[in-house]
């Protein structure tokens, strides 16, 4: 995303109107972003926007290859019991608290 906001950024806003602001401080702090006058906002949002879909662009097809590749995989099946502990181990006895106190 940071270097198709590196794309956007300087097409859609001027560099002179970021008051010295980078890319950098502007992708970690939402304050920096409330700084800025309304237009060069706009301009900021909308490379923001525009990075993000490209972002999804990507994304959509890497995940259907990857679910694709997933129905190739071979089955194993899982086991039908659970081999816990040893047969000599003795549950656990359940202790009290400790006995009730009589008061005078």
């Amino acid at each position: 995303m940071n270097n198709r906001l590196d794309y956007y950024l300087p097409r859609l806003v001027p560099t002179t109107a970021l008051n010295g602001i980078s890319r950098a401080a502007l992708t970690a702090s939402p304050a920096q972003l409330r700084t800025l006058p309304a237009p060069v906002l706009d301009g900021v949002i909308e490379a923001f926007s525009r990075s993000l879909s490209t972002v999804f662009l990507w994304a959509v097809p890497i995940t259907l290859v990857a679910f694709a590749v997933s129905w190739l995989l071979r089955e194993i099946p899982l086991r039908e019991h659970a081999h816990v502990g040893t047969q000599t181990e003795q549950p656990p006895t359940p202790t009290l608290a400790a006995e009730p106190v009589e008061r005078p």
